[in-house]
């Protein structure tokens, strides 16, 4: 066997394997020895057909079998032992000559491989990133501690109707004469919440309503004729509207139900913070400001790893990629995409790459691994904030390990998470390399910088 790596460009190589037939030969006999000895042909028992007959009805596709385990096995050795630095996989050369496999005793395979293009980088001290360390206002705090208390709040029934409120009722059609239309449209079910009523003057007709009242209105004006918002109202369907749209209709209040916002208690702070863990409200403000600040600090840190992106892009400068290469491996990745697609993408493709590969190099610079460990406690992670997005402030760890499992389970999600690992830690360790231009700002100074960066794309 003899494989030869040619570079065409600083960005492409042609990999060359020869194969001959004393490098495959006692395979293929080996693997036809062992598939005869269980192999059922009509007329012989197992491991007693003859060799000659075993090579004639199966020898060609073992020896194709193998002879792609060995080009693969090659030149994936290749790849390592040598340490090629490579983006994707090698391909088929696009010139490559058909093989004959049964016929043929050596074989010559040719591969086309995409080069990471080589560039310098190392940072040290004299580099020089901007951090935005963002502050916790004792506003952000109000409104965290605000949306706990809608969350942990429940609904109860009152007398009169406020804005924000639900009512419950009867909605029935009505007569000219304002009495209810025979064969007219009744929905007992009816459900109202006067607050998303697009016509004012008919929102006031509800102010100030009380349990048991009844009120004429017309749903038409008070949603200004939108038939989706009618149709659920009235409990038909949109085709079932026609002439009833128009109408005026009554609506009697037999319930008018309000959420209220769990107080601030001792039963909202063990629901925050499990049982007796705070004891009054300066403490809950304390661990609520705390844990606003860990976001915060996140934030910071991710924001500063936009900036170490644009910082180490602007330092590597444009990297010259293959870009026939490129487009062949985003070919294989989008077989249902046309040429018109790649070469739209075909920017942003060069984006990312550019990133990864510098991003690699930072790692390897830092020596950043990802262990099994971390990896679970990622998805961990994560799923714990996915509950307490619904409102789950203590899940048991039980279910958050099942979950967490579920999610290492699905290779997209697995490979999200070790992507956004291998980031965290690379910027992480950056942080403690580069000198940070450091400057405290609140939240609507922080989020004008995306927004200017948007503005900069524009």
């Amino acid at each position: 066997m003899n494989i030869t790596f040619d570079k065409t460009s600083d960005a492409a190589a042609v990999l060359t394997l020869q194969i001959v037939k004393s490098d495959y030969e006692q395979k293929v006999a080996a693997e036809i020895k062992r598939y005869g000895a269980k192999a059922q042909i009509k007329g012989f028992r197992p491991g007693h057909v003859p060799q000659s007959m075993l090579r004639k009805l199966f020898g060609t596709q073992i020896k194709l079998e193998t002879i792609n385990r060995l080009v693969d096995e090659s030149v994936r050795n290749y790849i390592v032992e040598n340490k090629v630095d490579m983006l994707g996989f090698p391909m088929q050369h696009e010139d490559h000559e058909a093989q004959d496999i049964e016929h043929q005793d050596d074989f010559e395979f040719k591969f086309d491989v995409a080069l990471t293009p080589a560039f310098e980088l190392e940072l040290t001290s004299k580099d020089k990133v901007a951090y935005y360390d963002l502050e916790v206002s004792d506003k952000e705090v109000d409104q965290e501690i605000s949306m706990m208390q809608r969350q942990m709040g429940h609904n109860e029934l009152v007398d009169e109707y406020q804005e924000g409120d639900i009512m419950r009722g009867l909605i029935a059609e009505l007569d000219a004469k304002g009495q209810p239309l025979e064969g007219g449209l009744q929905n007992e079910k009816g459900l109202l919440m006067p607050q998303y009523f697009k016509n004012e003057d008919q929102k006031k007709l509800f102010a100030a309503a009380k349990k048991n009242d009844v009120i004429t209105f017309s749903p038409n004006e008070a949603y200004e004729g939108s038939e989706v918002e009618l149709a659920s109202l009235l409990g038909v369907k949109k085709e079932e509207l026609g002439e009833h749209k128009e109408s005026k209709y009554s609506f009697q209040v037999n319930e008018i139900s309000r959420y209220v916002q769990a107080p601030i208690d001792q039963e909202l702070f063990d629901s925050v913070f499990g049982k007796d863990a705070v004891k009054t409200e300066d403490e809950f403000r304390t661990r609520v400001k705390e844990n606003l600040q860990q976001r915060a600090a996140s934030e910071s840190d991710s924001r500063f790893g936009v900036d170490l992106r644009e910082y180490c892009e602007k330092k590597v400068g444009v990297l010259p990629f293959d870009e026939k290469l490129i487009k062949r491996i985003m070919k294989n990745n989008n077989p249902d995409k046309d040429d018109a697609y790649f070469d739209e993408n075909y920017a942003d493709t060069v984006k990312a790459l550019t990133w990864q590969v510098i991003s690699d190099r930072l790692a390897q610079q830092f020596g950043v691994k990802i262990e099994q460990n971390e990896l679970k406690e990622a998805a961990m992670m994560t799923t714990r904030m996915q509950f307490m997005q619904y409102g789950f402030g203590q899940v048991p760890e039980e279910f958050v390990e099942k979950y967490a499992n579920e999610m290492l389970e699905k290779s997209e999600q697995r490979e999200n998470l070790v992507y956004r690992i291998m980031q965290n830690k690379v910027t992480q360790a950056a942080k403690n390399v580069v000198s940070l231009k450091r400057k405290s700002v609140d939240r609507a100074a922080f989020d004008k910088l995306y927004k200017t960066k948007e503005e900069k794309k524009k």
